[in-house]
Formats: C-alpha cells, sequence, structure tokens
C-alpha cells in the first residue's frame, strides 16, 4: 500500500484546505494519485476560471517552477489555456509539489 503523506502547509490553513493539498508530488504522478486528483478536479475543488467565457471551467494546480520556495502554486484552466492566481487560501501551498506538467499528465491519462 503507498503511504500518504502531509505536505509541510503553514499553520494558519482550516483542516478543510489540508486534506484538498495533501499529497507529495510523486503520489499524485502516480495512477492511484492521478485518479485521486482527478475526482478532485471533476468535482471543482481546486477552484473555477476567473473568466466569463470559460463558463466556470474547474482548473487543475500547476506551479511554475520545479524548484521548491520560488513561487507558491497556481491554477490551470484547460479551456483557455491560461494560469491564474487561485482565491482560495490554499495558494500558500508550494508550486514546485505540483510542478509546471502536472495539469497535462492529468489531461493526457484521463
Amino acid at each position: 500500500h503507498s503511504k500518504i503523506y502531509l505536505i509541510k502547509i503553514s499553520l494558519s490553513l482550516p483542516r478543510r484546505y489540508l486534506a484538498i493539498w495533501s499529497y507529495p508530488p510523486r503520489y499524485i504522478a502516480s495512477p492511484e494519485g492521478l485518479a485521486i486528483m482527478r475526482e478532485r478536479y471533476l468535482v471543482g475543488k481546486f477552484g473555477t476560471c476567473p473568466r466569463v467565457l470559460c463558463e466556470k471551467q474547474n482548473v487543475i494546480p500547476i506551479g511554475i517552477s520545479e524548484d521548491s520556495k520560488i513561487a507558491r502554486v497556481k491554477v490551470y484552466c484547460p479551456r483557455c489555456k491560461d494560469i491564474y492566481v487561485p482565491k482560495k487560501k490554499s495558494a500558500d501551498v508550494d508550486g514546485s509539489y505540483f510542478g509546471t506538467s502536472f495539469p497535462h499528465l492529468l489531461l493526457m491519462v484521463f
């Protein structure tokens, strides 16, 4: 069985946000991790695109750097193909946990 590790996140975040962002990078790229992230994407756990023309399209987390402590997590809209700063407090997560290719991997697999 795979172990689920908690990512070090600011203690000021409510527990409901921790559940959304609590998987390590290697795990979310595994088949089991991708399936979990797909379900979260489909129900809109990561938010929706702020563009009106995207009609509340669900977004996917993305990092703009593979290096830690460079930038916080952003969200990628598969409809308009733009990257946005998330509105939720979960933006306190380091973007390197998802990497620059996670949305594309998720969309290719499913």
